[in-house]
């Protein structure tokens, strides 16, 4: 038992929050929890990547941009 009485029930193991960790209630409001964060985590990431992927398009359009006016400058200019 947990202490020296006769009468006193063997404590269920809990975790960090204090809350037993058989607790069925506490693990579907645990799994919730849990969703949301990894959702959040997967709509962060994907922002990212879109906003890494915009980066690249601006600059390899900017670098088309500029041969395009290079090559327009050589027409004039050199032939």
């Amino acid at each position: 038992g947990c202490c020296q009485n006769s009468g006193c029930q063997p404590q269920k193991e809990k975790g960090i929050m204090n809350i037993p960790l058989d607790d069925p209630e506490a693990n579907r409001a645990a799994a919730k929890i849990q969703a949301g964060v990894r959702g959040h985590m997967t709509r962060k990431k994907l922002k990212l990547e879109d906003k890494d992927r915009e980066e690249r398009e601006r600059r390899n359009k900017r670098e088309r941009t500029e041969k395009s006016d290079d090559e327009i400058q050589h027409h004039f200019f050199h032939c």
